[in-house]
């Protein structure tokens, strides 16, 4: 990451980042204004940069309260979020259809694999997906990104075509997926298979 942010026309120098999910937590000092420093959430969507939840002060130690307590919020989050999926093991190769290189997979319930998801996201419910495009989801693959929808969240991503670990078998589909399958279905008239 970079290392100056510009924030409200004012140059800050980055002192502490740290991601946690998608992320990115920072204590920032202004270069110009003596004990000026400012906390931000910085999400990237779509290529841009976006900030929310701006807290500036003049004390160090506030503002590095502030930064702890933002990212403690977030791991806490993720523990939870792990904690209703315990019950569920990580997607294996064996419960997808493989990919070959003239698969197309737009439309299809897609598993992400494991080691391309971060280790807070590691659990069935974000290896989940239906493909919606992308040049690599095509038979005739010119590309290799893949836009999709996260079925448990509803989040928009982008992986590349070889993070995919294949098509979800429909005898190893899950209860909520197949119901959120027909919501889908049925709010836009489509045709989507596992």
């Amino acid at each position: 990451m970079k290392r100056k942010l510009l924030v409200g026309g004012k140059e800050y120098q980055i002192k502490q980042d740290m991601t946690v999910a998608d992320k990115h937590y920072i204590l920032a000092k202004n270069k110009n204004k003596k004990d000026t420093y400012v906390v931000i959430d910085l999400l990237f969507r779509d290529n841009c940069e976006i900030y929310n939840n701006i807290a500036v002060t003049n004390d160090y130690l506030q503002a590095l309260d502030e930064w702890n307590s933002r990212i403690q919020t977030a791991i806490k989050s993720c523990k939870e979020m792990r904690e209703r999926n315990s019950g569920s093991d990580i997607i294996k190769a064996d419960e997808v259809e493989k990919l070959s290189t003239d698969t197309d997979i737009n439309n299809k319930i897609i598993v992400i694999r494991e080691s391309a998801l971060k280790p807070e996201y590691r659990y069935p419910n974000k290896q989940i997906y239906l493909c919606t495009g992308g040049y690599g989801a095509d038979n005739a693959a010119f590309g290799n990104s893949v836009i999709c929808i996260n079925l448990f969240s509803g989040e928009i991503s982008r992986f590349n075509r070889n993070d995919i670990l294949g098509i979800l078998k429909q005898e190893n589909t899950p209860e909520w997926v197949k119901l959120k399958i027909k919501k889908i279905q049925t709010q836009f008239n489509s045709s989507i298979t596992a």
